[in-house]
């Protein structure tokens, strides 16, 4: 059986990579719960002959927005919209699309 580490573990792991660049990919693919292909913006060219793999990060897309979390109270959150994989097209507007998003929303911390 395999143990997942808890989640103070899990962010010191992820803290100590090296590679920035790998490190913000990693932290992306856990706080957004996404596959690694949802974030990918180009794939191997032999997968794509193979129709293997799709890379669906060209759609994504984030923003800061306003959240109400009450009638008194908003909150800013970042909301990333992602194309999710291995789903399969159902409404007309999905097909004209080419994939199903997903909107996650993160809450902001602005520092005053």
């Amino acid at each position: 059986m395999v143990k997942v580490p808890d989640m103070k573990r899990m962010r010191e792991h992820i803290d100590h990579i090296r590679r920035r660049r790998d490190r913000v990919l990693i932290k992306t693919l856990y706080l957004t719960a996404a596959r690694a292909s949802e974030l990918a913006t180009r794939t191997n060219p032999s997968a794509i002959q193979a129709g293997k793999s799709k890379s669906y990060g060209r759609f994504l897309s984030w923003k800061i927005e306003d959240f109400r979390i009450n009638q008194r109270k908003v909150e800013k959150a970042l909301a990333i919209t992602l194309a999710v994989a291995k789903r399969r097209l159902r409404t007309k507007e999905q097909k004209e699309q080419g994939y199903i998003p997903k909107v996650i929303a993160l809450p902001v911390i602005i520092n005053r």
